[in-house]
């Protein structure tokens, strides 16, 4: 459920500063920041796959719970960090589509700015984003899935895909960190379930479900010398 962004006065975010400070890089190279709506699920998913590439958290910074829940406020807090630390050769706002009308219309205004945003030649942006949710990534490492998800009862779109991947992993919690563990292997069976998906999707013009969360795996999987520029 969306949260209001924690903010100070002026319009800063809590913590940037201590956010954009930089520590010795014990990697050269290029600098990540992913920013996540979701204070648990993504950042301890990130995490985990930083720790095991290898990276530091120079290299790839991942932030959570320091912003709003909601795409706007996920965007807002990436260029505000970006503003104090220029030194990001690549940005990645992770965020859903899950939620209210109201939200569900911020998602749609945040894919739009951040595909219009130019940072330069030397700074990308993009936007990792998933429909209904971030679990739905999990899934593809068990089985391709493209049926649209729907709520029922009381329960989500997103709740709907909780409980499809408990089927998978029944002690599923959202501040998990050892999920990256049980599925890593499947990754690249997970990529192309994602580009399938995305492919039936726009076939029947919706985008219930998909993801794309593998270009920001890639790109991790690239730097932590795993994977190869060219193989996407």
């Amino acid at each position: 459920m969306a949260k209001a962004s924690r903010r100070v006065a002026g319009g800063r975010f809590r913590n940037l500063k201590q956010l954009s400070r930089k520590g010795p890089s014990v990697k050269a190279g290029k600098r990540l920041l992913i920013v996540c709506e979701g204070s648990k699920t993504e950042p301890a998913y990130f995490k985990a796959m930083r720790k095991d590439l290898g990276l530091t958290g120079t290299d790839v910074r991942v932030c959570g719970e320091e912003c709003g829940t909601d795409p706007i406020s996920v965007l807002e807090f990436a260029l505000e960090l970006w503003s104090e630390d220029r030194g990001f050769d690549e940005i990645y706002c992770v965020f859903d589509k899950e939620g209210t009308p109201e939200r569900k219309l911020k998602y749609d205004q945040a894919c739009e700015r951040i595909k219009n945003k130019d940072l330069g030649k030397n700074t990308k942006i993009v936007a990792i984003r998933s429909v209904p949710c971030f679990e739905y990534w999990y899934i593809l490492h068990f089985n391709y899935h493209d049926a649209p998800f729907s709520g029922a009862g009381k329960k989500s779109a997103g709740d709907m895909v909780v409980d499809m991947l408990k089927r998978k992993i029944p002690r599923y919690e959202k501040s998990d960190d050892s999920v990256y563990d049980l599925i890593k292997d499947d990754y690249k069976k997970a990529r192309k379930a994602a580009i399938r998906s995305q492919a039936a999707a726009d076939a029947a013009q919706t985008d219930n479900p998909t993801t794309n969360v593998h270009l920001l795996v890639h790109s991790l999987r690239v730097m932590g010398g795993v994977e190869e520029e060219e193989t996407v």
